[in-house]
């Protein structure tokens, strides 16, 4: 028998009291056991007597979240994954307590739990359960379940979370074998596991691709998105080697100041070469000299078969065959590369003035042909040729006579300088300068050849065939003398004229003249004066002047005497 005193203030209208397995219902057990029953205490007498006190039913739970009450079976969000997430469960007026847990689908949360008892019994309980909020809690269901021992089955209430989440996979498609340039290529690039939906931006190399594709965008089981885009587009010989990338973002990555998800694809496009000649600004170089054409070009396979250079439009020759390289290309020649290929280079020596001219090439692999984008002009330089013009070439002395140093060939065609020879000898106090040059007051020691040498970036040239410099002056000074011994009267008398220089050209006609006697024209323009059957009036001063298509010489003087007739 234990003494103990047991008591516990609940309503008795509550209270049911068993005995032995059998229901009590008049306070008092068999076998002498004894109980006391007032209006809210039960007190055990006898251990014989099994005792079910009252049981009050818990209200039904409430769910709180950062303490602010949900409605049940409602959708809350959107939460971000990653942040903190705080569920409280709340239940009063249970007795005995009734017990409270937290669960996310299946799984049961872990949770802290506070219980307070007030009047009668009755107990107010609390349950917290903080846990960081994932994808995996996306459209998952939080229940609250109330368990007691008034109740028949548990009451439960429940919300569902809108988690939005970073994507967790991005795909690029792209060819698996190279493709040739002119073909259509297409890039697939899809963005799984996100929420909201992501969007996707296509690069080619670091540059945005405008206009980007349109990209579709499917709801998943897992309330997630997938995000898909195709890139089209006619694949060209700058698309080889280029990197096309895609990028998947969404804000979920944006507010966590998180990096996109990113995959490259590399192209591999075959094409035919893409040729320029190089230097583009061309080359000048003097004959004899060299000059070197590269035929530069891109192209793959960059193995080529052929290479063939023209000038002026015309095929001017075709490169032969040389070892190819192995460093030529990175890791060595890719596998049926041949052990030859053509040059690329045109080399010159010796370069001749014919070789001048507008020069391209083609080159040719397996995909086709390629013609040089540009020309270029190889200009070859050389000294001049040069003549010499005499204007006029037959001038009077004391005037004037013009020289010029023409080039008649040669590149360039300007004369830088010019150099004068006449009859061999430099010309004095001509300027290297001019290509022409006037000499002025004219003497007859200046006729003779000339001849002159041009300069121009190529050197100097030969000397110019000559021209001659004819220059006309008049006869000397004149001097007459008698032919005859005496001058007689009544017989014939000669006077001659001569001159100290004929002038050039040599004097053809002479002219007298007498203050005292008339002459006759035709006899009065020969070297020589004859007069017959002279007489008194024969006496007097002669003159004679030698005379070219210059001009008239100085005057020289006679004076005649004659003597008298001899009487036998």
């Amino acid at each position: 028998m234990d003494n103990t005193i047991r008591c516990i203030d609940i309503p008795s209208e509550a209270l049911v009291v068993y005995t032995d397995g059998s229901k009590f219902d008049d306070g008092r057990g068999g076998g002498g056991d004894f109980i006391s029953i007032s209006k809210r205490k039960i007190i055990l007498v006898s251990e014989t007597l099994t005792i079910a006190l009252f049981l009050v039913k818990p209200q039904p739970p409430e769910l709180y979240v950062d303490g602010v009450p949900v409605q049940n079976a409602t959708t809350l969000g959107p939460y971000t994954e990653g942040s903190t997430f705080i569920l409280d469960c709340r239940s009063s007026g249970g007795r005995p307590p009734p017990l409270l847990t937290l669960w996310n689908g299946t799984r049961a949360l872990s949770a802290k739990s506070h219980v307070q008892t007030g009047g009668e019994g009755a107990s107010d309980v609390i349950v917290t359960a903080r846990f960081v909020l994932s994808r995996w809690d996306l459209e998952s269901r939080l229940e609250c379940r109330v368990q007691s021992n008034a109740t028949l089955a548990p009451m439960l209430k429940w919300v569902k979370l809108d988690i939005h989440v970073k994507p967790v996979s991005l795909r690029l498609r792209g060819p698996t074998t190279p493709v040739v340039a002119g073909e259509m290529v297409s890039l697939t690039c899809t963005v799984e596991g996100s929420r909201p939906a992501a969007s996707i931006t296509w690069f080619n190399r670091s540059k945005e691709v405008e206009p980007q594709p349109p990209a579709s965008r499917d709801l998943m089981s897992d309330a997630t998105y997938r995000t898909s885009s195709t890139l089209v587009f006619i694949a060209s010989r700058h698309d080889h080697q280029g990197e096309f990338c895609c990028q998947g973002l969404n804000e979920v990555q944006r507010l966590q100041l998180q990096p996109p998800l990113l995959q490259v694809v590399t192209l591999d496009v075959l094409y035919p070469p893409s040729v320029m000649v190089l230097p583009v600004e061309g080359l000048i170089v003097n004959e004899t000299g060299e000059a070197v054409l590269t035929c530069s070009f891109s192209a793959n396979p960059p193995n080529v078969t052929e290479v063939v250079w023209y000038k002026d439009g015309k095929a001017a020759k075709q490169l032969p065959l040389r070892p190819a390289p192995s460093n030529g290309l990175k890791g060595g020649p890719p596998p049926g590369t041949p052990p030859y290929r053509p040059s690329n280079k045109l080399v010159l020596n010796g370069i001749l003035r014919s070789e001048a001219g507008a020069y391209t090439c083609h080159v040719r692999n397996a995909f086709g042909r390629g013609n040089s984008s540009n020309i270029i002009t190889v200009d070859v330089l050389y000294p001049p040729t040069v003549r010499v013009g005499v204007t006029p070439s037959v001038a009077a002395e004391s005037s004037e006579a013009v020289l010029t140093c023409e080039p008649v060939d040669g590149n360039p065609a300007l004369l830088m300088s010019v150099r004068w020879h006449h009859d061999g000898d430099p010309v004095a106090g001509v300027t290297g300068e001019g290509t022409r040059f006037t000499l002025r007051n004219l003497t007859r020691e200046q006729s003779g050849n000339y001849t002159c040498k041009g300069l121009n970036t190529a050197g100097w040239s030969q000397d110019s065939e000559p021209k001659y410099l004819d220059i006309h002056y008049p006869p000397g000074s004149a001097s007459i003398s008698q032919v005859e011994a005496t001058a007689v009267k009544g017989q014939t008398v000669t006077l001659s004229c001569k001159l100290d220089d004929a002038g050039h050209p040599p004097a053809s006609r002479f002219l007298w003249e007498s203050p005292t006697r008339p002459l006759a024209t035709n006899a009065s323009s020969n070297q020589e004066l004859v007069m017959t059957a002279v007489n008194a009036s024969a006496e007097g001063v002669y003159f004679c002047a030698g005379r070219n298509d210059v001009g008239t010489g100085p005057l020289g003087h006679f004076s005649l005497k004659l003597r008298g007739e001899c009487a036998l």
